[in-house]
């Protein structure tokens, strides 16, 4: 395949791709894929040959893109690896990789020395390099037009972030940009070194039970964590800890997906004098919903989740057959059940149109709300998935109140009234209900009688 992995293009990019053999009297249609996600998306081309000429014009300078191809007979399908490119502009030098500082790093000093590689010109003219700092993000102050590829600046307030960037162009003014904009700032002699925050797994996105994570900082002893959704962060979630990582929880950054916020993070290291040295802020929005896959053993089940205020829920009832320790559980349709087994009900006996519950065919009850499960499974701690926990009444309290909050209790109603504010908006199952939040909150189905499997405690 060509043209080879991140390979620069400025103009036409020339898609070219082995033959697939087609069987007697059939002719293959290659789809032609590309776009700035991995994997694209995008069909740009359905052509029979094994190149496709694609005209970059439109596409943005500075982005990578990626490409593949696929394709398929009446039997079998095959897709080729993922390959991208660079966009610059025709005629523009290569971009210029900004290499120091490393990103939020603090340098010690007056001083700091920026870096970054050389930029070759296609038609081999003459490089310069436009340096850009300034105090926010992207700076748009010229501070400096060199011939090196390296700058020393100065004049620059100590222990407060300053953003950089480099454009390299030739004489006829065609240029190219870094392919990122980076920060640092001057430290004061003396204290422990800067911690500098990692980046995250997704850009300017906390993903559900990800760590902030930074280095560790030579003469720090230890470190104080501060998110907040003001800037700079001033609420601190954890003090005095050894580690250089630290597992945000739900309630320190609270969001619905009708007000999704923006957080602030900070890492202060201190060392034994008491002399302390900030992280530049690290900003970021909290993953808002996603899905979770459950495996156990050979049985693999997805589920939806989402984030509401300081909690996580998943927005399906579990469908698990076996216990989060991948052991069957049992089904109560194969036979007797004593009353501490851990079982499962493929078809509660509300389901049969009593309750006022639809009676619905067993397989769609299942996909849509899930499985039934005895007390025993959940008093044992044998349901839930790892980082997660059947809800409790503690949980549901947290909810009702958040929802009773949110949603507004004008008259200051309770009992009732109350529940019918709080159950509507998370379900649709009661009080002509919106699920507002979008919980999905349905009934699994329950048993209560004198039935034997109402004494296995369903």
């Amino acid at each position: 395949m060509g043209p080879e992995d991140a390979s620069i293009v400025r103009a036409q990019a020339k898609l070219e791709w082995d033959l697939v053999e087609a069987g007697e009297g059939e002719v293959l249609t290659y789809e032609v894929l590309l776009g700035n996600q991995n994997p694209p998306k995008e069909v740009v081309a359905e052509i029979t040959d094994t190149s496709f000429d694609y005209d970059t014009s439109e596409l943005v300078s500075g982005q990578t893109y990626y490409w593949q191809v696929k394709v398929s007979d009446k039997i079998n399908k095959s897709e080729s690896d993922v390959k991208s490119f660079i966009k610059l502009r025709p005629g523009s030098p290569d971009q210029p990789i900004l290499t120091s500082p490393v990103n939020r790093e603090g340098v010690k000093g007056d001083v700091a020395l920026l870096e970054w590689t050389p930029a070759e010109d296609p038609e081999g003219d003459v490089v310069s390099y436009n340096v850009y700092v300034g105090l926010v993000n992207p700076p748009s102050t010229l501070v400096a037009t060199v011939e090196t590829n390296n700058y020393n600046t100065n004049l620059l307030d100590k222990n407060t972030p300053f953003f950089w960037r480099v454009e390299a162009v030739d004489p006829s003014g065609n240029f190219s940009e870094s392919p990122t904009n980076q920060s640092f700032q001057l430290l004061n002699e003396g204290g422990p070194d800067s911690p500098i925050l990692h980046d995250l797994e997704v850009e300017n996105i906390l993903s559900l039970d990800e760590s902030l994570k930074w280095n560790i900082s030579e003469g720090a002893v230890s470190y104080d964590v501060y998110i907040d959704d003001v800037f700079p962060p001033a609420k601190i979630v954890a003090a005095n800890i050894n580690e250089s990582e630290y597992v945000v929880k739900n309630e320190d950054i609270p969001s619905t997906l009708n007000d999704i916020k923006t957080y602030y993070a900070q890492i202060v290291a201190k060392d034994e004098e008491g002399l302390e040295t900030r992280s530049i802020e690290l900003e970021f929005q909290p993953q808002m919903q996603g899905v979770y896959t459950d495996t156990r053993g050979n049985e693999v089940q997805t589920y939806n989740w989402l984030r509401l205020d300081k909690q996580v829920w998943m927005t399906q009832n579990l469908r698990t057959t076996k216990t989060n320790m991948s052991t069957d559980l049992i089904n109560v349709a194969q036979g007797p059940l004593e009353r501490n087994k851990p079982a499962y009900d493929e078809m509660p006996a509300s389901v049969l149109g009593t309750n006022g519950l639809p009676s619905l065919p067993q397989e769609d009850w299942v996909a849509k709300n899930g499985r039934l499960y005895n007390r025993s499974v959940i008093d044992q701690n044998l349901l839930a998935p790892k980082g997660w926990h059947v809800m409790t009444t503690a949980d549901l309290n947290v909810l009702y109140d958040f929802v009773l909050n949110d949603q507004g209790n004008p008259n200051n109603v309770t009992g009732k009234p109350q529940d019918k504010i709080v159950v509507s908006a998370i379900s649709t199952l009661l009080y002509n209900g919106t699920d507002t939040y979008g919980l999905n909150f349905e009934s699994a189905g329950w048993r209560s009688g004198d039935d034997a499997l109402s004494r296995a405690r369903f």
